[in-house]
């Protein structure tokens, strides 16, 4: 494996305990540590997790499809579908199917909802992320010539102008939708507005189209880390105070601590310039760190997408097991929950990839391999 991906590889694994971090966060103030500084760590500032994944989605697809070649679309969309719809029909079922119990009923299921809850990626809060991946596999070819069109002029006044313009895109989004009247009864197409940032894949642009170019110009982005590592560390240092000043300032306003998240998404201007501050210092510090071992963190990586799937099913029920051992959930430390969820998901993504060398069938359906 050559050195960039080893720094990719590892970046996968920061980005997958940044994923666990998110979705832990909505335990801290139940935990027995109800500490607000923990509630800001998970919460906000664990929110480079996502945007990182599509970073490194652009940075895999253009390594393996360089412009040069041709990108065969169909061939390409046909193991695109293997490698994610098949999984994520397979698991969109299963948390539908846990997360809906007691009172699901397959025999007389509504098929009209399960359909949406697929469409939109809502059959766990989770798996909009593969909807969205989907959604950039069927647009490659745009990205693939917007990504020539800026490797061929000015690459980072392109990335400024993309970052503006997904910024402008989401504060437009979310501030201008008024429906017409005619829409007044149509369900689903106003959901299909509603739920616009689970399935568009323009919300994550820049990131994406900042892997793929780092992918086509790997040496020279490896250079620029090499080089700049102690301005990646201000940048990140930076970054991060405005993440939290800009919490207080919400907290300060009575914005009510639960939603104050809401306005600090990886979408936001603070949100992208904090996601780009730890792309960087993150990548920068593997760069240096190149040739030294990260067992661990390497074989998150190497696990990164089961443990992305599963983890969700621990985290709810390990909550709602430890009670049954003598350990009320109130009694509980975030960290020993978020321990145990990564250990527990960490096993079973092992045991589901050994599983997969045996048995092909679970690997299609459970790996989309």
């Amino acid at each position: 494996m050559s050195a960039r991906n080893e720094v990719i590889d590892n970046l996968r694994g920061l980005a997958m305990l940044g994923v666990i971090g998110i979705h832990a966060g909505s335990y801290v103030l139940d935990s027995s540590t109800p500490w607000v500084s923990l509630f800001v760590l998970c919460e906000v500032l664990s929110r480079y997790a996502v945007p990182a994944f599509f970073f490194i989605s652009g940075y895999g697809l253009f390594l393996q499809h360089p412009l040069e070649r041709p990108l065969g679309y169909g061939r390409f969309l046909a193991r695109r579908a293997r490698s994610v719809i098949v999984p994520y029909l397979v698991w969109s079922a299963f948390y539908f199917y846990i997360w809906n119990l007691p009172s699901l009923d397959w025999l007389h299921l509504d098929w009209e909802k399960f359909g949406a809850a697929l469409f939109f990626g809502d059959a766990s809060y989770h798996l909009y992320f593969l909807v969205i991946l989907w959604w950039f596999y069927v647009t490659l070819p745009l990205w693939r010539w917007l990504v020539a069109f800026l490797s061929r002029h000015n690459l980072w006044l392109g990335l400024g102008v993309l970052a503006a313009l997904q910024i402008k895109l989401y504060l437009w989004s979310d501030t201008f939708w008024t429906y017409p009247g005619w829409l007044k009864g149509h369900t689903f197409l106003l959901r299909l507005l509603d739920e616009r940032i689970n399935y568009l894949p323009f919300f994550y642009a820049f990131v994406f189209v900042a892997g793929a170019l780092a992918a086509l110009h790997t040496d020279k982005f490896r250079e620029v880390l090499r080089r700049h590592f102690g301005a990646c560390l201000v940048l990140f240092a930076v970054a991060a105070a405005v993440m939290v000043r800009s919490f207080q300032m919400y907290a300060d306003q009575g914005v009510k601590l639960l939603q104050i998240p809401e306005n600090l998404t990886q979408l936001t201007w603070q949100g992208l310039l904090y996601t780009v501050a730890c792309l960087a210092f993150f990548s920068a510090f593997l760069v240096k760190r190149q040739g030294h071992h990260f067992n661990i963190l390497g074989s998150l990586s190497k696990h990164s997408y089961i443990i992305y799937l599963v983890h969700p099913f621990f985290l709810d029920g390990i909550a709602n097991w430890l009670p049954y051992f003598g350990m009320p959930y109130r009694t509980v430390p975030l960290v020993l929950h978020y321990g145990l969820v990564l250990l527990c998901s960490w096993l079973t993504s092992i045991a589901i990839t050994r599983l997969a060398r045996k048995v092909r069938m679970a690997g299609l359906l459970l790996m989309g391999k």
